[in-house]
C-alpha cells in the first residue's frame, strides 16, 4: 500500500471512507451523566425561602455539588456559572450546553413543585456544620463551662475574671428575660482554642472560615443567639469598671449549665 494513501477510517455506520476522520462522536445528554434534585427551604441571607439545586455524578466517585440554582443564571452571575462548570469539569463530563440544559431542568423542577423541603439549605451548602456536629460541639463546650463552673465570672456581679475565663454567665435578669434562660457569652479565642486546632499552616482565613462553620451551624439550630443581621456576635452590656463600651461574645444556650446553676441554688 502507497504510504502517502490517507488512512481509511471505519465510520459508527460501517462505511469507510478516506481521509484523517476520526470517530464520529455524540455529545451525551447530562441525564447520562447526572441526576439532579432540588431543595427548597431557609438560608440566612435571604427572608423568603429559596431552592439549591444537587448535581450528583454517575460517574466514579459520584461526586455531588450543590449551588443556590438563582446564583447560577449565566447572564446575571457568570462567576458562579463558570465556578460550576469548573467544579464538574473536574470530577466528571460537562459542556457549556449541558449545564445551561442542567439548569433549565432545575427550573422546571421548581415550577412543577418537585422538590425536598428542608430546614436548612447552608447545611446542604456545607456553610455550617451539620445538626449531630453542632450537638458534639455544644456537649464539649458545656463539660468545659460545667469543669470551670465554681468562680466562675457572673454577669450580675460585673465580674471581670470574664477575659481570663474567655466566657460570662449572663445570670442578669435583663439577660434571661432576653434570652429565656441563663446562657453563657463566650469569647471567640475561646472557641478557637476548644475546637479548632491552630498552627503556622493555616491562615487566620481558614480558621475563621472553620470557626463560622460551627457558630452558624449553632445559630442554624438555635444553639447560638444571634439578633444581629451581620455579626453572629451579640452585643453585651458594659459592666462596671471595664474600660470598654460594651462586649462582642458569642451567646450560647447550655441547658445543662442552666440546670447545674438551678441545682446549686445560684438562680
Amino acid at each position: 500500500m502507497d504510504r502517502n494513501m490517507s488512512e481509511i477510517i471505519i465510520l459508527n455506520d460501517g462505511k469507510k471512507k478516506g481521509g484523517n476522520s476520526k470517530l464520529e462522536e455524540k455529545e451525551p445528554h447530562f441525564e447520562e451523566i447526572y441526576n439532579i434534585k432540588l431543595y427548597r427551604g431557609k438560608h440566612p441571607r435571604f427572608i423568603q425561602e429559596t431552592y439549591v439545586v444537587e448535581f450528583r455524578s454517575k460517574l466514579a466517585g459520584n461526586y455531588t455539588y450543590r449551588y443556590l440554582i438563582h446564583e447560577l443564571s449565566r447572564k446575571t452571575n457568570s462567576l458562579a456559572f463558570n465556578a460550576a462548570y469548573s467544579d464538574l469539569e473536574v470530577s466528571s463530563i460537562i459542556t457549556t450546553e449541558m449545564l445551561k440544559q442542567m439548569i433549565a431542568r432545575a427550573n422546571r423542577m421548581k415550577l412543577d413543585a418537585i422538590f425536598e423541603q428542608v430546614d436548612n439549605l447552608s447545611i446542604l451548602l456545607g456553610e455550617v456544620c451539620n445538626y449531630s456536629d453542632a450537638e458534639e460541639y455544644l456537649k464539649n463546650f458545656e463539660e468545659y463551662i460545667l469543669e470551670n463552673l465554681e468562680g466562675a465570672p457572673l454577669q450580675s456581679k460585673d465580674d471581670l475574671k470574664f477575659k481570663e475565663y474567655g466566657f460570662l454567665i449572663l445570670d442578669k435578669e435583663s439577660s434571661i428575660e432576653k434570652y429565656g434562660a441563663v446562657t453563657v457569652a463566650a469569647s471567640k479565642d475561646l472557641l478557637m482554642d476548644l475546637f479548632l486546632e491552630t498552627s503556622e499552616e493555616n491562615s487566620k482565613n481558614t480558621i475563621d472560615s472553620r470557626l463560622k462553620l460551627i457558630t452558624k451551624g449553632w445559630i442554624a439550630t438555635g444553639i447560638c443567639i444571634s439578633r444581629d443581621k451581620v455579626r453572629d456576635q451579640e452585643t453585651i452590656p458594659k459592666l462596671k469598671g471595664m474600660a470598654e463600651k460594651h462586649l462582642r461574645m458569642y451567646v450560647i444556650n447550655c441547658p445543662k449549665v442552666n440546670a447545674r446553676l438551678i441545682e446549686n441554688g445560684a438562680l
